[in-house]
């Protein structure tokens, strides 16, 4: 740099803030038409979301998930700035605020009203934090427990020497990413603290497979569907099977920790409430009907209710498109029924040809030996073109296309917003607008950034305005 600048003229070296400005916005507009480019006359999907920036503005991302080669008004005029029509949208994902989802003006019904092919659905991973929050705000005792883990984070954070203790005992990690497993281990001091401590460290084990799961980027509506559904049997297989394993563990801690462990046999006798009009039960029936069982049937059941849409007759038909086992959900007429619900990509005679095509290609399918093993959409329409097989099967591939594109949750959304609090800190806090975008375009699109030639920024740059000097 300070060769370029030595050798440069003094009086024209391209340092100042607006020819900054004007250098990223040459970046982030070659970067978009890339994009646009790629995405062409591609049918796509919408991930939208708003958050506060440092400067306490709200920002809104909006995310484009298609497949390549291999608020209202703001929406509409980033549709026209980058030439994207309404119509080609088929499909809508947002964290289920009323102002995106609300029936009458919510974002989601003003785009049903044009598109009524532009699906909804709601971020799955959202719908796991509501279940998880619901959960520990419902169970009195689970409830408690938060909240005593909620003081060890203050306590914990807020003093130095503590953080040291934590950092000699290899345990800072766990502070940091709020696994508090380990940190509550040092303070629980009854037996009820101990069941509640491994209780949820087992239910929210097993959800912290499923989100991560459900965050990676190219993760798909039938695979994500499938995980919700393991999550759920491995919680019931842990209520059906697991009550003694569980009972030895908790006894171990409490032995290990000098905690005193109850009688089962003895009556339970509730702490710091009257016991007058009180059901006498055992210590052995409380801790495994009303908190062992209730809490994992609580559980179950709020991924029930918040998991409704996975039940639907859209995702349904989805999921006879999956290639595990060898095609093993394929079912030739919720596949035509799927075709039905996109009128504006299938004409009735396309159904028609549609019929005939699906069945060759389930033969096809699972006679041929690349299709074997195949896990999830992403792999089965790689695995398409890869064998020239969607040049067979166009319609199908079609379908599997229409599929691939419903958005499954908004943490890619999500990663804007963390992207966004490094690019615009408290000492960039004055940042406008377009400075932003244009900056968290370069720095989230970087694997797009990188394969345009330094040309072709160049000639934008020139091209934005009369400049002293040709570069």
């Amino acid at each position: 740099m300070d060769v370029c600048l030595s050798n440069a003229l003094e009086n024209l070296q391209l340092t100042s803030p607006k020819i900054q400005k004007d250098i990223v916005s040459a970046i982030a507009f070659e970067t978009l038409d890339v994009i646009m480019r790629d995405i062409g006359v591609r049918l796509f999907s919408i991930l939208v979301d708003e958050s506060r920036d440092v400067s306490v503005k709200e920002q809104m991302s909006v995310v484009l998930r298609y497949v390549n080669q291999k608020g209202q008004d703001y929406i509409d005029h980033l549709f026209s700035r980058f030439n994207l029509s309404i119509s080609s949208l088929r499909g809508q994902g947002y964290d289920g605020a009323s102002n995106m989802r609300d029936e009458y003006n919510g974002l989601k019904s003003l785009i049903l009203k044009e598109n009524p092919s532009a699906f909804y659905i709601h971020c799955f991973a959202h719908q796991l934090q509501l279940a998880l929050v619901a959960v520990a705000s419902k169970h009195a005792e689970i409830e408690t427990f938060f909240t005593l883990v909620n003081k060890v984070v203050n306590v914990v954070g807020g003093s130095a020497k503590q953080c040291d203790l934590l950092r000699e005992k290899k345990r800072l990690e766990v502070v940091e990413s709020l696994n508090l497993v380990d940190v509550v281990e040092m303070i629980a001091t009854d037996d009820t603290s101990c069941g509640n401590l491994h209780l949820m460290k087992k239910v929210l084990g097993i959800s912290d497979e499923l989100s991560k799961s459900l965050q990676r980027r190219d993760q798909d509506i039938v695979n994500a569907m499938k995980l919700v559904k393991i999550s759920k049997e491995r919680l019931q297989a842990t209520r059906d099977n697991e009550w003694e394993s569980f009972l030895r563990t908790v006894s171990c801690f409490c032995e290990r920790y000098n905690i005193d462990v109850p009688n089962m046999d003895d009556m339970f006798i509730p702490l710091g409430r009257s016991q007058r009009n009180t059901q006498e039960i055992s210590n052995l029936h409380h801790f495994r009907v009303d908190f062992f069982y209730a809490i994992i049937d609580m559980q179950i059941q709020e991924l029930n209710d918040r998991f409704f849409e996975v039940n639907s007759d859209l995702l349904l038909c989805v999921a006879c498109l999956c290639p595990d086992n060898s095609f093993s959900a394929f079912n030739k007429d919720k596949l035509i029924q799927l075709c039905e619900y996109y009128p504006k990509d299938f004409k009735p005679i396309e159904i028609l040809a549609f019929e005939e095509q699906i069945q060759t290609y389930i033969i096809d399918m699972r006679s041929h030996k690349d299709f074997e093993g195949l896990q999830g959409l992403n792999d089965l329409a790689e695995t398409l073109v890869v064998t020239k097989k969607h040049e067979v099967y166009p319609l199908v591939y079609r379908l599997v296309t229409l599929a691939l594109i419903l958005p499954v949750a908004t943490a890619t959304v999500e990663r804007v917003f963390s992207a966004m609090k490094i690019v615009k800190n408290r000492l960039r806090n004055r940042m406008g607008d377009q400075w932003l975008s244009d900056s968290l375009v370069a720095y989230i699109e970087s694997d797009v950034l990188d394969n345009i030639d330094n040309d072709v920024i160049i000639q934008r740059f020139q091209s934005m305005k009369t400049r002293r000097l040709q570069l």
